[in-house]
């Protein structure tokens, strides 16, 4: 099933992994992204386009932690521009 929530809180993660104790699989596709051009990169604006990647992840660890979910499979996929790279996009 597919489920999602506002991966940044982690209440509202430890509620969505309450809710499915059986998952074998996790796939944290982040997505917070905006146009924001190098010189106008904030540390603040990279913090913000961070949460959603970082405390995600890590807020999806504790929680399947917390509830002993037995999971086979845990991927994380940010973006293939970091790879590559995407005009004004290089938080993301």
């Amino acid at each position: 099933s597919f489920s999602s929530c506002n991966i940044a809180d982690p209440s509202a993660v430890e509620q969505l992994i309450a809710q499915h104790t059986d998952l074998r699989g996790v796939f944290h596709l982040a997505g917070a992204a905006s146009m924001t051009p190098l010189a106008k990169l904030t540390s603040e604006r990279l913090e913000q386009e961070m949460s959603a990647k970082v405390e995600g992840a890590w807020n999806l660890h504790r929680a399947l932690e917390r509830h002993e979910v037995p999971i086979e499979t845990f991927v994380l996929y940010g973006s293939i521009a970091g790879f590559w790279g995407a005009g004004g996009q290089l938080a993301y």
